[in-house]
């Protein structure tokens, strides 16, 4: 029998897919894999399962799993063409503006964490939904809980500033709410020591410096560096009592660092508070703090998600770090030298 024949009587006796899978599998090399006798484990048959799922159907149930988790604000999978607005695929479609040029949309190889497509911001260029279009992502007060997640890949850039990834978040203004971050050198339990390139989760209650420093010092920071050229899941969470950084969906104790304790809420920007950003802390100064690379997901809620459910968000991005160290296929598009 051919595998065409067993797939229309697969279908005829509405088997899953699994079972079809397996019966093809079957088909093509022998039934003693189905045999009680253990496989050799020089036998190619050894340790294989049924046919997986596609890259496609494993990015769908990566997005409904981000979107089914309770208290969603905004979810964007960057699927959508260069020149397009991003539009959120939660709840309310806030819609993310390019900012210096149209964001070029790539398909990594391997595909991205939630389609085929990604989209690739170079430094220099962000996104934004304005402050009046703002909704839910303008979170503050005293009561404010947060989480931000993102699957991304990092690219080197032309200075060593620290990176914000995305945020509400405004220096020279003094608007800052809060915004995740990587490399954020220095928190007010380490004002002397800089640390590099970890997870930064970044809040305020003030929206100017931490009272009795020069910068905002109210940040909490993984252990483990993120790196480049990789595929990471980072993100940080807020329950109004401490803020924690996670890496790959794991919180790594360190202390001064992660946790970190804050109990006084976010600063309320008000009517005259800025813009929510991809890609940047704020528009004014000519160094901005750019994030440079690929955004594969992006995610806020209004709550501080549990340690189970951050792990479990972030596998959508661990089997591409399995396929490929080289997600963008070569292409070191971090920094426009042209």
């Amino acid at each position: 029998m051919n595998r065409i024949t067993i797939a229309v009587v697969c279908r005829f006796l509405n088997l899953s897919l699994p079972l079809m899978g397996l019966c093809l599998f079957c088909s093509c090399n022998g039934a003693g894999a189905l045999r009680g006798s253990t496989p050799s484990p020089d036998d190619p048959a050894a340790g294989l399962l049924p046919m997986p799922e596609t890259g496609a159907r494993r990015a769908t149930l990566h997005a409904e799993e981000v979107r089914k988790t309770p208290d969603l604000v905004a979810f964007w999978d960057f699927q959508e063409p260069g020149g397009e607005d991003r539009v959120s695929k939660g709840p309310v479609p806030y819609r993310l503006r390019e900012q210096a040029g149209a964001v070029e949309r790539i398909a990594p190889r391997g595909g991205a964490p939630f389609g085929p497509h990604a989209a690739l911001l170079k430094e220099r260029q962000w996104l934004r939904v304005p402050r009046t279009e703002m909704g839910d992502l303008d979170i503050h007060g005293p009561d404010a809980r947060v989480t931000v997640i993102a699957w991304l890949v990092r690219h080197m850039k032309s200075d060593d500033n620290c990176e914000a990834v995305a945020g509400v978040w405004d220096e020279p203004l003094n608007k800052r709410q809060y915004c995740l971050f990587i490399s954020i050198p220095r928190n007010k339990h380490h004002p002397l020591q800089p640390l590099f390139d970890r997870v930064s989760g970044h809040v305020s209650d003030v929206g100017g410096p931490t009272p009795g420093f020069p910068k905002c010092r109210d940040v909490a920071r993984s252990r483990t560096a993120v790196p480049h050229d990789e595929w990471p899941c980072i993100g940080f969470t807020y329950d109004g009592k401490e803020v924690r950084a996670y890496y790959n969906g794991r919180f790594e104790l360190f202390e001064g660092n992660n946790p970190y304790a804050f109990p006084n809420g976010i600063y309320d920007g008000g009517r005259e508070g800025v813009a929510f950003r991809v890609g940047v802390s704020d528009e004014v100064r000519p160094s901005r703090n750019w994030f440079a690379g690929v955004l594969g997901g992006l995610a806020v809620f209004k709550r501080a998600l549990g340690d189970e459910e951050m792990l479990r968000l972030a596998v959508a991005t661990e089997e591409l770090r399995r396929s490929t160290s080289d997600p963008t296929d070569g292409r070191k598009n971090g920094v426009d030298r042209n």
